[in-house]
């Protein structure tokens, strides 16, 4: 059994410590207390509710029927990506074609190592559909003129790609670049 007279006395013994102020502050307490404790239950609810709905979503529907491109569609589009590279008797037509475009930003490329090297696709292992030839060009001009050859040679040689370049200057007033690049020409795989 509660003590009435004695909670009575308590309360009114705080109130007086507390004053106005604190009565109307523990009062704003108690409210904002009561006011979370409903909101955090709503809000556990919503999410109970939408964690229901993105786990029923989620389930795969056997309705939906799995497209699969037909193997002879995949073949032809591979056929057709092989078919935009030039063939390995245009390599000396197309090292002519660097050599003009090297020759338009005064730069001249009069040695290199040269690397021939077929690729197999993945699917027919036994058939090489590429040739890769790797060729080490070692430049020497202004840093303009062999970012402009670089420029030129991947828009007029779209089968071209630079697959490394290094560049090395003497000093920073010097405006010559020493530069070697790695360039590698793919070219169709002779048939074998």
């Amino acid at each position: 059994m509660v003590n009435t007279q004695y909670l009575m006395w308590l309360l009114s013994h705080a109130a007086r410590k507390l004053g106005v102020w604190g009565l109307l502050a523990l009062l704003a307490i108690c409210a904002g207390g009561v006011y979370y404790t409903s909101k955090s239950a709503e809000i556990k609810e919503e999410i109970h509710s939408f964690s229901t709905d993105l786990n029923q979503h989620a389930e795969p529907d056997t309705h939906v029927a799995i497209i699969e491109k037909p193997a002879e569609q995949t073949q032809q589009t591979l056929q057709d990506f092989y078919r935009i590279f030039p063939r390995a008797d245009s390599i000396p037509d197309t090292l002519a074609q660097l050599n003009q475009l090297a020759a338009q930003q005064r730069i001249v490329l009069n040695s290199g190592d040269y690397k021939l090297t077929k690729i197999t696709p993945r699917n027919v292992p036994q058939q090489a559909a590429l040739t890769q030839y790797e060729m080490v060009l070692p430049v020497t001009g202004h840093y303009t003129q062999v970012r402009q050859f670089m420029s030129a040679m991947l828009s007029a040689v779209p089968s071209v790609a630079i697959a490394d370049i290094q560049m090395h200057r003497d000093s920073t007033l010097t405006p010559v670049v020493d530069a070697k690049l790695v360039l590698v020409l793919y070219v169709k795989a002779d048939p074998s």
